[in-house]
C-alpha cells in the first residue's frame, strides 16, 4: 500500500470512522474510497483537499508524513 494510502487509513482509524462514514464526511462515494484503497491508486487532489480541510489534517503530514 502506497504511504499516502496508509496515512489516510490511519486518519479514518484515528477518527473511529468506517469506510462509509469517511467518505460522506468529506462528500465523496464509500466506492471512490474502496476502490482507492483496493486498486493501490494515488489520491486524486480535490479528495486530499477534503480531508485536510474536513478534519483539519496537517497537508504536510498527509503528504509526507512529517
Amino acid at each position: 500500500m502506497q504511504p499516502i494510502l496508509s496515512r489516510i487509513a490511519e486518519i479514518q482509524t484515528h477518527l473511529g470512522l468506517s469506510v462509509t462514514k469517511f467518505a460522506l464526511s468529506i462528500g465523496v462515494p464509500q466506492t471512490t474510497l474502496s476502490n482507492m484503497f483496493n486498486r493501490d491508486s494515488t489520491p486524486k487532489t480535490e479528495l486530499l483537499n477534503k480531508i485536510v480541510e474536513v478534519h483539519q489534517v496537517n497537508p504536510s503530514y498527509l503528504l509526507t508524513g512529517e
